[in-house]
């Protein structure tokens, strides 16, 4: 496998920007506002600590998926909502499920 030479240079185009950068060697780290609003998609089948991470979703779930509480008694890290839900001392129904899909994709 061969690489660019020292020399080498190239034009990167920010992604949701008009912002382009001209790079030569080494390594790069951008930050940037984003020229157009970027906001996360959500649904059932989201990770369950990323949808907690999120203030708005966050809401959604404590109040109308767990009635409010905020500690729930599974191993959520690594679980869809969906694993969670289905889970049997948990037991959402699919129509449940199908209208928090709903909410978290609406937001």
């Amino acid at each position: 496998m061969g690489y660019p030479p020292y020399t080498a240079r190239a034009e990167l185009i920010l992604p949701y920007s008009n912002q382009t950068e001209l790079l030569t060697a080494g390594i790069w780290e951008f930050e940037y506002e984003p020229d157009e609003q970027i906001r996360q998609r959500f649904d059932i089948d989201s990770l369950f600590m990323e949808l907690m991470e999120n203030e708005r979703i966050r809401k959604i779930m404590t109040e109308d998926v767990f009635g409010g509480r905020v500690k729930f008694p599974f191993p959520q890290e690594v679980q869809s909502l969906r694993d969670i839900l289905d889970n049997p001392f948990v037991a959402v129904s699919s129509e449940k499920q199908r209208e928090i899909d709903e909410k978290l994709r609406n937001g």
